[in-house]
């Protein structure tokens, strides 16, 4: 049941950006207005995926509310 939920037994002691990179990835959030881009797994999982996907944010760079782009 842990495989299900991320809950795997060597996912506690991985630094954060290694866990967000197993959950999505290859897959980066951009501000499509500034130079911004983190893993998307921070946000949420996207395994298996094709084409772009856009989500309504804040970008935490340049403070503008706007699409952010979902993209390998």
């Amino acid at each position: 049941m842990a495989f299900l939920f991320g809950g795997a037994r060597g996912d506690a002691e991985l630094p954060d950006a290694e866990r967000w990179e197993k959950r999505a990835p290859g897959w980066r959030l951009r501000c499509r207005r500034c130079t911004f881009d983190e893993p998307f797994g921070k946000y949420g999982f996207r395994k298996y995926a094709c084409g772009a996907k856009f989500l309504l944010r804040r970008c935490p760079q340049c403070g503008r509310l706007g699409w952010m782009k979902v993209c390998r």
